[in-house]
C-alpha cells in the first residue's frame, strides 16, 4: 500500500477509450470557487496517479493529455472522515484532429498562459535571415539564442543540466519532466527537413547534436545520397 500522506489524497488510473493505460497524463486538483490549481501530478507508465497531502476541502480534477480532450470530474470533498478520492479507470477520449471538409490553420500566440506555467512560442519571433545552413536549423536557433546566452549551456553533449527526450514521447514527455520537478524548463524544436540536411551537407558543414535524431529506429541500414 503506498504512503498516502497525512491529509487528503487522489489515486487511481487513467485510460484511453480502448482501456489502455494513459502514460504521463497531467492531473490538476482544482478549487471550484475560482478554478485555481491547488496541486497536481502525472500518471506513471501504467496510467496510475497518486497525489497526496491535499488540504481538506472541496475540489474537482482536470485531466490533460497530449492529443486528448480536456476532461473534468465532478466535485468531491476530502475530510478526515473521507480522506481519499478514487479515480476508477477514468477514461479520456482523443481530440478530433480534423473536421470533414474544413481546413483550419491557426497561428500560436506568442505567450500562452496554461494552468500552472507559461509557454513561449518562438516560432515566428526569431529571425534567421542571413544565417548559414547550420545556423538556420531550429536546434541551432535554440542553442544560439537561448541555451548559450541565457542558460549558459554551451555544450549540449556534455552539460549535465540538459537532457534529451525523443520525439515519440511527445510534449507530454517533456511536461512530465518539468511537472515532476526534475527539470525547470522544456523546449521543443521543429524536425529537421531533408532540404535542410542537404543544404548543410552541400556547404561542407556538420549537423549539430540531436538534429539527426529520427524515429522509429531501424535495426540497421544505410543512407546513401547520389552526387
Amino acid at each position: 500500500m503506498p504512503d498516502l500522506g497525512s491529509l487528503g489524497a487522489v489515486l487511481g488510473t487513467v485510460v484511453d477509450e480502448n482501456k489502455a493505460p494513459m502514460q504521463y497524463a497531467a492531473i490538476y486538483v482544482m478549487n471550484p470557487k475560482d478554478s485555481t490549481t491547488v496541486t497536481g501530478g502525472i500518471t506513471d507508465e501504467n496510467g496510475r496517479i497518486l497525489i497526496k497531502d491535499i488540504p481538506w476541502g472541496t475540489y474537482f480534477l482536470q485531466v490533460n493529455a497530449m492529443g486528448y480532450s480536456k476532461h473534468f470530474t465532478s466535485e468531491f470533498t476530502l475530510t478526515q472522515a473521507n480522506p481519499r478520492y478514487m479515480l476508477r479507470q477514468f477514461a479520456i477520449t482523443q481530440r478530433p484532429e480534423q473536421l470533414k471538409g474544413v481546413e483550419i490553420t491557426v497561428q500560436k500566440e506568442m505567450l500562452q498562459q496554461n494552468l500552472d506555467k507559461k509557454v513561449y512560442n518562438l516560432e515566428s519571433s526569431i529571425v534567421t535571415e542571413g544565417a548559414t545552413a547550420v545556423e538556420a536549423l531550429a536546434v541551432s536557433v535554440l542553442q544560439n539564442k537561448i541555451l548559450s546566452p541565457v542558460l549558459n549551456i554551451h555544450d549540449p553533449r556534455s552539460d549535465k543540466r540538459i537532457d534529451f527526450v525523443g520525439g515519440a514521447r511527445g510534449t507530454a514527455g517533456l511536461t512530465a519532466r518539468v511537472d515532476s520537478g526534475e527539470m525547470a524548463a522544456a523546449f521543443t524544436v521543429s524536425p529537421t527537413k531533408m532540404t535542410e540536411l542537404l543544404d548543410v551537407a552541400d556547404s561542407g558543414r556538420v549537423m549539430p547534436p540531436k538534429s539527426t535524431w529520427f524515429e522509429p529506429k531501424l535495426k540497421s541500414g544505410l543512407l546513401i545520397h547520389e552526387f
